[in-house]
């Protein structure tokens, strides 16, 4: 149920990263470091990547999401959102790489990949411009998105 819960919350926030009639509401999150230098080895090969292509945009705000499964594997997704941040209750913090914006989310940080820090971000988080907004759901493939498991400190590529 974990699984589909934020499998759940991983699609609606690349569905409406996509939605352009919003505002913002400011909040912050903590910072954070990373400590493992092969998580940074990814993250370069992944804007490497993005920047060929067509829809690349340096403005781009990634999401990385953290699935702790029963195993002790944990499951990183990591994709591009486009300019929107969505507040989706899980997030854990922020940190930049590259130039971009990275929010983790997910229930708990593994300390052998991130270590939060004491100092404070402020985010602005997409919002609807009111109750009555509608949103409109359509399939868009035009975000990259990579999921990799680690286990016992090393990383490896799922889709």
């Amino acid at each position: 149920m974990k699984k589909f819960i934020l499998l759940f919350i991983i699609i609606f926030s690349f569905c409406l990263s996509s939605y352009s009639n919003c505002s913002n509401q400011m909040d912050s999150l903590p910072l954070i470091k990373i400590e493992n230098s092969e998580l940074k080895s990814i993250l370069d090969n992944i804007l490497i990547c993005d920047k060929k292509c067509d829809n690349y945009d340096k403005e781009l705000i990634y999401q990385v999401m953290l699935l702790n499964n029963e195993d002790s594997t944990i499951q990183i997704t990591i994709g591009s959102t486009g300019n929107y941040i969505v507040k989706n209750g899980y997030e854990l913090g922020v940190f930049e790489y590259g130039d971009h914006t990275f929010v983790i989310s997910g229930t708990k940080l593994d300390k052998t990949i991130f270590k939060k820090t004491k100092t404070i971000k402020p985010i602005s988080f997409y919002l609807p411009n009111s109750e009555s907004d509608e949103i409109v759901f359509f399939e868009d493939d035009s975000r990259s998105y990579w999921v990799y498991n680690y286990k016992k400190g090393k990383f490896s590529l799922v889709d």
